[in-house]
Protein backbone atom coordinates (compact mmCIF):
# COMPACT_ATOMS: atom_id res chain seq x y z
CA UNK A 1 0.00 0.00 0.00
CA UNK A 2 1.14 3.48 -0.67
CA UNK A 3 -0.28 4.63 2.28
CA UNK A 4 1.51 4.87 6.06
CA UNK A 5 0.03 3.80 8.85
CA UNK A 6 -1.72 7.21 9.20
CA UNK A 7 -3.45 6.78 6.05
CA UNK A 8 -1.03 9.57 4.53
CA UNK A 9 0.43 8.83 1.08
CA UNK A 10 4.27 9.97 2.17
CA UNK A 11 7.13 10.56 -0.73
CA UNK A 12 8.94 8.82 1.94
CA UNK A 13 8.15 6.15 4.45
CA UNK A 14 10.05 7.14 7.47
CA UNK A 15 9.12 7.24 11.15
CA UNK A 16 12.18 9.97 11.40
CA UNK A 17 11.09 12.50 9.57
CA UNK A 18 11.68 15.93 10.78
CA UNK A 19 8.78 18.25 11.60
CA UNK A 20 9.49 21.14 9.51
CA UNK A 21 9.84 18.55 6.38
CA UNK A 22 6.49 16.55 7.27
CA UNK A 23 4.46 18.91 5.42
CA UNK A 24 6.31 18.40 2.14
CA UNK A 25 6.85 15.08 2.51
CA UNK A 26 3.62 13.50 3.52
CA UNK A 27 1.04 16.05 4.04
CA UNK A 28 1.43 17.72 0.45
CA UNK A 29 1.52 14.41 -1.13
CA UNK A 30 -1.69 13.54 0.17
CA UNK A 31 -3.33 16.60 -0.48
CA UNK A 32 -1.79 16.29 -4.43
CA UNK A 33 -2.71 12.41 -4.61
CA UNK A 34 -6.55 13.51 -3.36
CA UNK A 35 -6.54 16.34 -5.89
CA UNK A 36 -5.75 13.96 -8.53
CA UNK A 37 -7.91 11.42 -7.67
CA UNK A 38 -10.80 13.98 -7.67
CA UNK A 39 -9.66 15.00 -11.24
CA UNK A 40 -9.60 11.47 -13.08
CA UNK A 41 -11.16 9.35 -11.06
CA UNK A 42 -13.90 11.43 -10.24
CA UNK A 43 -16.71 8.61 -10.59
CA UNK A 44 -15.25 6.56 -8.78
CA UNK A 45 -15.30 8.91 -5.73
CA UNK A 46 -15.06 5.87 -2.48
CA UNK A 47 -14.68 5.48 1.29
CA UNK A 48 -10.99 5.47 0.67
CA UNK A 49 -10.95 8.76 -1.16
CA UNK A 50 -13.44 10.14 1.89
CA UNK A 51 -11.09 9.03 4.24
CA UNK A 52 -7.76 10.81 2.56
CA UNK A 53 -9.82 14.15 2.79
CA UNK A 54 -10.72 13.10 6.68
CA UNK A 55 -7.15 13.31 6.97
CA UNK A 56 -6.85 16.90 5.21
CA UNK A 57 -9.76 18.38 7.34
CA UNK A 58 -8.35 17.51 10.26
CA UNK A 59 -5.27 19.55 9.35
CA UNK A 60 -7.45 22.16 7.95
CA UNK A 61 -5.31 21.60 4.54
CA UNK A 62 -2.87 24.19 6.42
CA UNK A 63 0.35 24.38 4.58
CA UNK A 64 3.85 24.59 7.00
CA UNK A 65 5.09 28.05 8.38
CA UNK A 66 4.62 31.43 7.52
CA UNK A 67 3.16 30.31 4.22
CA UNK A 68 0.75 28.22 5.61
CA UNK A 69 -2.68 30.22 4.79
CA UNK A 70 -2.04 30.98 1.70
CA UNK A 71 -0.72 27.08 1.18
CA UNK A 72 -4.43 26.08 2.33
CA UNK A 73 -6.30 28.78 0.05
CA UNK A 74 -4.13 27.27 -2.82
CA UNK A 75 -5.17 23.54 -1.69
CA UNK A 76 -8.76 24.44 -0.74
CA UNK A 77 -9.18 26.04 -4.70
CA UNK A 78 -7.63 22.67 -6.19
CA UNK A 79 -9.72 20.75 -4.80
CA UNK A 80 -12.87 22.87 -4.91
CA UNK A 81 -11.80 22.76 -8.92
CA UNK A 82 -11.50 19.37 -8.80
CA UNK A 83 -15.07 19.06 -7.68
CA UNK A 84 -14.98 18.00 -4.17
CA UNK A 85 -18.39 19.11 -2.84
CA UNK A 86 -19.95 17.11 -6.12
CA UNK A 87 -18.41 14.19 -3.55
CA UNK A 88 -17.92 14.27 -0.05
CA UNK A 89 -20.25 13.33 2.53
CA UNK A 90 -22.21 16.33 4.40
CA UNK A 91 -19.98 16.00 7.11
CA UNK A 92 -16.59 16.76 5.35
CA UNK A 93 -18.91 19.32 3.43
CA UNK A 94 -19.41 21.01 6.80
CA UNK A 95 -16.22 20.63 7.67
CA UNK A 96 -14.85 22.45 4.66
CA UNK A 97 -17.36 25.10 4.13
CA UNK A 98 -16.27 26.00 7.92
CA UNK A 99 -12.49 26.49 6.45
CA UNK A 100 -14.20 28.85 3.46
CA UNK A 101 -16.42 31.18 6.44
CA UNK A 102 -13.10 30.89 8.27
CA UNK A 103 -10.48 31.98 5.69
CA UNK A 104 -12.50 34.77 3.95
CA UNK A 105 -13.46 36.59 7.47
CA UNK A 106 -9.67 35.84 8.71
CA UNK A 107 -8.05 37.82 5.51
CA UNK A 108 -10.46 40.57 5.59
CA UNK A 109 -9.94 40.93 9.31
CA UNK A 110 -6.35 40.10 9.65
CA UNK A 111 -3.64 42.96 8.10
CA UNK A 112 -1.34 40.41 8.77
CA UNK A 113 -2.27 37.48 6.36
CA UNK A 114 -0.36 35.99 3.96
CA UNK A 115 -3.32 35.31 1.52
CA UNK A 116 -3.29 37.83 -0.99
CA UNK A 117 -6.52 39.12 -2.81
CA UNK A 118 -5.23 37.40 -5.80
CA UNK A 119 -5.66 34.02 -4.16
CA UNK A 120 -8.73 34.64 -2.55
CA UNK A 121 -10.29 35.91 -6.14
CA UNK A 122 -9.01 32.41 -7.42
CA UNK A 123 -10.55 30.65 -3.94
CA UNK A 124 -14.21 32.20 -4.63
CA UNK A 125 -13.49 31.83 -8.77
CA UNK A 126 -13.36 28.12 -7.80
CA UNK A 127 -16.66 28.25 -5.49
CA UNK A 128 -18.46 29.57 -8.79
CA UNK A 129 -17.47 27.34 -11.04
CA UNK A 130 -18.65 24.60 -9.65
CA UNK A 131 -21.82 26.38 -9.69
CA UNK A 132 -21.66 27.06 -6.00
CA UNK A 133 -21.73 30.14 -3.63
CA UNK A 134 -20.60 30.42 0.18
CA UNK A 135 -24.20 31.29 0.76
CA UNK A 136 -25.56 28.27 -0.96
CA UNK A 137 -22.80 26.03 1.01
CA UNK A 138 -23.89 27.38 4.44
CA UNK A 139 -27.40 26.67 3.24
CA UNK A 140 -26.26 23.17 2.22
CA UNK A 141 -23.93 22.39 4.92
CA UNK A 142 -25.14 24.13 8.09
CA UNK A 143 -28.82 23.30 8.42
Amino acid sequence: SLQDEKGFIPLVKSKTIPGDCYYYYVTKPTYITLKLILTYYREDYNEAMENLFKLGCLSQFYGRGYDSESEQVKTVTELISAGIFTHCSKELGKVLTDILMKVGQYVHLNSFSQVNQQELDRLYQAIEDQGLSLKSLEERYND
